[in-house]
C-alpha cells in the first residue's frame, strides 16, 4: 500500500471511529441513564457538558496550534537550508578558486540538493531517515572546503563563510530528521479521547431521535476531523500534510540543475533502499 493510501486510510478511520465511538457511547450512556432521569439531572448534565466541552475545544485548540507552529517552523528550515546552499554557491564563485575546484564543488552542491529532493524527502516520509547519497554529497562538500587555503582576508572571510553555511545545513538536515521521528505525546491522545467521550455519554440525558443522532454524529465528525488534522500535521513527510521540497526544487531549475551526476561515487546501500540514520 502506498504511503498516500496508507494515510488516507488512517485519516477516514479516524473519522469513522470517531462517529461509531460516539454513537455508541450515546445509545449505551441513554439506555442506562434514561430510567434514571429526575428533574434536576438534564440540567447539570448539560452544564457538565458545557463545562467539559470548553476544556476539550482548549485542548485540541492548543495542541492544533503548536503543531501547526511547528509545522511553518518546519518548513521555514527548509527554506533557510536551501537558502544556505545557494549562499555556498555564490560564496564559492567570489572566492577565486581555481575554476576546476568551483565546478566540482557546484557539482557536488548539485548533487546534494538532487539527492535531497528524491532520496532523502521520500526516506523520511517511509523509513524516517536520511539518505546515504546526500550525507556522502555533503562530505565531499566539506572536504572541498577544508582543502581551500585563503591568500587574503577576502578569502578567509568567504571561507568563514562558507563554514557557517555548511554548518547550518547539516543541522537543518538533522532537524528534518527529528521532526520526521517526532511522536506526539501520548497523553494528548488519552487527555482528547476522555474529553470526547465523557461528551458522548452525557448525551445521553437526550431522547434517541433521528435529529440527536444527527447531532451527535456531526459533533463526532469534526472531532475526528480535527484528530486527523493533529495526525497529520505530526508527520510533516507524509500525505497530505507532507512538506514540499520546493525551495531546492528551485535551486535545481537554475544552474545547479545543470550540474546534476549520477549519485557522487556514493555507496548504493542496500536498504536505499539505503537509508542511513544520518548521525
Amino acid at each position: 500500500m502506498s504511503t498516500l493510501d496508507s494515510t488516507t486510510t488512517t485519516s477516514v478511520g479516524i473519522v469513522a471511529g470517531a462517529i461509531v465511538l460516539a454513537l455508541v457511547l450515546y445509545a449505551l450512556a441513554r439506555a442506562i441513564i434514561a430510567p434514571r432521569l429526575s428533574d434536576d439531572t438534564k440540567p447539570l448534565a448539560s452544564s457538565v457538558i458545557a463545562r467539559i466541552g470548553v476544556l476539550h475545544g482548549l485542548i485540541l485548540a492548543v495542541v492544533f496550534a503548536a503543531q501547526l507552529y511547528q509545522y511553518y517552523e518546519l518548513r521555514e528550515d527548509v527554506r533557510r537550508e536551501a537558502e544556505a546552499v545557494s549562499n555556498l554557491s555564490s560564496s564559492m564563485q567570489l572566492y577565486g578558486a581555481p575554476q576546476d575546484t568551483v565546478d566540482r564543488f557546484e557539482a557536488r552542491l548539485a548533487d546534494y540538493v538532487h539527492n535531497v529532493t528524491t532520496r532523502e524527502w521520500r526516506n523520511l516520509g517511509t523509513a524516517r531517515t536520511l539518505s546515504v547519497q546526500a550525507k556522502f554529497a555533503g562530505a565531499l562538500i566539506q572536504e572541498t572546503l577544508l582543502d581551500l587555503h585563503p591568500q587574503s582576508p577576502r578569502q578567509e572571510t568567504l571561507r568563514a563563510s562558507m563554514v557557517e553555511d555548511l554548518k547550518t545545513v547539516n543541522r537543518l538536515r538533522h532537524e528534518r530528521l527529528a521532526a520526521a521521528n517526532q511522536v506526539l505525546s501520548p497523553f494528548v491522545w488519552i487527555a482528547a479521547i476522555l474529553g470526547f467521550s465523557l461528551m458522548s455519554v452525557l448525551f445521553g440525558i437526550y431522547r434517541i431521535t433521528p435529529l440527536s443522532v444527527s447531532c451527535v454524529a456531526a459533533f463526532a465528525v469534526y472531532n475526528g476531523v480535527v484528530f486527523a488534522l493533529i495526525h497529520g500535521l505530526a508527520h510533516p513527510f507524509d500525505p497530505p500534510a507532507n512538506l514540499s521540497p520546493a525551495p531546492f526544487e528551485l535551486l535545481l531549475d537554475g544552474p545547479l540543475g545543470t550540474l546534476v551526476s549520477s549519485p557522487s561515487g556514493a555507496p548504493a546501500g542496500p536498504a536505499e533502499a539505503g537509508a542511513v540514520s544520518a548521525n
